[in-house]
C-alpha cells in the first residue's frame, strides 16, 4: 500500500492489470487519492525468495491530460479498458490497465485531477503575489522614506523627469545614478529595479 502524504486521502482503491498493447504486464493494485494516481504491482513468493510489491506508476494529477474508460456492452469476454494520457518532461505518455468499472474511474480521475490543477493555480499566484510583496518591502528599506501609496500630481512628474538624480562617491562627489521614469507615476527608480517603489507598477 501506497505511503500518503498528510495532506492526502485515498479516493478509490481497485485490483488491476497493466496492459501494454493489449498483452498482460503485471497484476497490482490502482489506488486514485486526491492528488495522485498510484499502481503498485504484487508481490511474488517463491522458493527461495520472496519478491516484495513495488510502485510501478506515481503520477500527479496536475500531470494529467486525459482518462478514457472503454466497457464493451456486448463482448462479455472483451477487457474492460482504462486509459491514462500524461505529460511528462515535455512528452505525453500513455498507459493502459484493466479494471472493473472503467468509465467510473475515468470519471474521477477526471473529477479530481480538475480539484488538483485548481489548487495548484490558486498556490502559484498565491506565491507570487507574496513574492511580490517581498521585493516591494525589500525596495522599501532600501530607499528610507519611500511611500507606496504616494500619489504624484503632473507637476511632480514633469519636475523629477527633469531632476536627475545623483547619488555620492566615496571621494565626495555627485555622480549621476542610473535610474529610469516609472511610466505609472513618474517617479525616478534605480535601473535595475523590478518594481516602482512609489506606487509599486511592475516593469
Amino acid at each position: 500500500m501506497p505511503i500518503y502524504n498528510s495532506d492526502e486521502h485515498e479516493i478509490m482503491k481497485s485490483d488491476a492489470t497493466l496492459i501494454d498493447h493489449g498483452v498482460k504486464v503485471s497484476d497490482g493494485t490502482l489506488y486514485l487519492s486526491n492528488s495522485r494516481v498510484i499502481y503498485e504491482r504484487k508481490g511474488k513468493k517463491k522458493l527461495f525468495k520472496a519478491i516484495p510489491p513495488r510502485i510501478d506508476l506515481e503520477l500527479k494529477l496536475t500531470e494529467l491530460k486525459d482518462a478514457a474508460g472503454s466497457e464493451p456492452k456486448l463482448k462479455f469476454w472483451a477487457k474492460r479498458i482504462l486509459t491514462i494520457t500524461y505529460e511528462r518532461d515535455n512528452a505525453t505518455n500513455g498507459v493502459d490497465f484493466v479494471v472493473e468499472e472503467p468509465d467510473a474511474w475515468a470519471r474521477s480521475i477526471q473529477q479530481w485531477a480538475s480539484e488538483a490543477k485548481r489548487r495548484y493555480t490558486e498556490k502559484s499566484e498565491r506565491e507570487k503575489e507574496d513574492e511580490k510583496k517581498r521585493e516591494i518591502e525589500m525596495a522599501r528599506a532600501k530607499t528610507p522614506g519611500a511611500n507606496i501609496n504616494i500619489l504624484y500630481n503632473e507637476s511632480k512628474k514633469k519636475q523629477q523627469s527633469r531632476s536627475p538624480n545623483y547619488v555620492e562617491s566615496e571621494n565626495g562627489e555627485d555622480l549621476p545614478a542610473e535610474t529610469k521614469t516609472c511610466p505609472s507615476c513618474g517617479a525616478q527608480v534605480p535601473a535595475d529595479a523590478r518594481y516602482c517603489y512609489s506606487c509599486g507598477h511592475q516593469f
